[in-house]
């Protein structure tokens, strides 16, 4: 981080342990690397709090000191968590669907398919993204699913749905 400077009080611990005080801003040619950990903390109630630990030796007049700051990041985690638990149970809800579960960019283009396109279909997932959504449509079908979902996108409200047959891979 160059360029360190600013007013204010400024805790540093040296590497024996000693901790100093700055009010000066000093240090303005620090370049060395940050370094990061992360840290957890058992509170007396039980509770886990969590904080990254940034730390930086310092150069210069300050040679042999080290800047350490605690960033709190407690609840950015559990958020993380909780998002990180709701995205998984919805991958199983969507993954273990009888169903083909898709989603289309405004084009009609495949942005997202759900693995069982592979044994209702044999097409591997990856295979449609990007490709046109009528491009898996018997021909005579094609003009009524097309006016579904231009009707579909035009209305306000939860989307409808629409059942009608696709082509695997075979063309069939």
């Amino acid at each position: 981080v160059p360029g360190v400077s600013g007013a204010g009080s400024l805790a540093v611990r040296r590497p024996g342990g000693q901790v100093e005080g700055r009010t000066d801003g000093g240090a303005e040619d620090a370049r060395l690397e940050v370094q990061q950990e992360a840290v957890r903390q058992r509170t007396s109630s039980g509770k886990d709090i969590y904080g990254l630990l940034l730390s930086k030796d310092l150069d210069g007049e300050n040679s042999g000191l080290r800047l350490v700051t605690v960033l709190a990041v407690t609840e950015k985690r559990r958020a993380f968590e909780t998002m990180r638990i709701r995205e998984e149970q919805l991958r199983k809800l969507v993954d273990g669907s009888a169903d083909i579960i898709y989603e289309a960019d405004f084009r009609g283009r495949f942005t997202f398919v759900n693995r069982d396109v592979r044994s209702l279909l044999g097409f591997e997932p990856e295979q449609l993204i990007g490709r046109h959504y009528t491009e898996l449509i018997p021909e005579a079908w094609r003009p009524i699913v097309m006016e579904h979902y231009r009707s579909e996108s035009q209305a306000a409200g939860l989307p409808t749905y629409l059942e009608f047959p696709a082509l695997a891979i075979d063309g069939k």
